[in-house]
């Protein structure tokens, strides 16, 4: 039965994350693939349509974690926790390189005041929400 509980937090942090335009970036890993593609060049094609999916799904953050909920409270609580971590490990990686590059640029101060700005409006609360639905166990036989 608490399964349900998760479920439904993932679906609100979802309509939440749509109500206010929130989006996570695979920024990162585009560039990585980039880099790997330049040493590996086989790979080119390959990288490519992993960064057009997973940029796909980061774009679409809300929608996701929706369906990610919908797959707890259907009982599919390992494909819905993997479409809600997929998005908490974009968004978290994306505020930690913003503060990383912050830092290197010399305006720790500026990364960290978007950090707190992040934390206390909206976008902040779907984090939250997310990452309470993401680690909320669900009952074994709900699998």
């Amino acid at each position: 039965m608490n399964y349900k509980i998760p479920g439904f937090l993932a679906i609100i942090a979802g309509i939440l994350a749509i109500i206010s335009h929130w989006t996570s970036s695979v920024d990162f890993f585009a560039y990585m693939f980039a880099v790997i593609a330049v040493i590996v060049p086989q790979t080119a094609v390959a990288l490519g349509w992993v960064i057009v999916v997973l940029d796909f799904l980061a774009a679409f953050g809300g929608i996701i974690l929706i369906i990610g909920g919908i797959l707890i409270l259907a009982s599919k609580g390992f494909w819905g926790k993997l479409l809600i971590g997929f998005v908490i490990g974009t968004t978290l990686l994306g505020i930690i390189l913003s503060i990383l590059f912050a830092a290197i640029g010399g305006v720790l101060i500026a990364g960290l005041v978007s950090l707190v700005y992040i934390l206390v409006t909206l976008n902040g609360v779907v984090f939250i929400l997310s990452i309470v639905a993401l680690v909320i166990p669900i009952s074994k036989d709900k699998l």
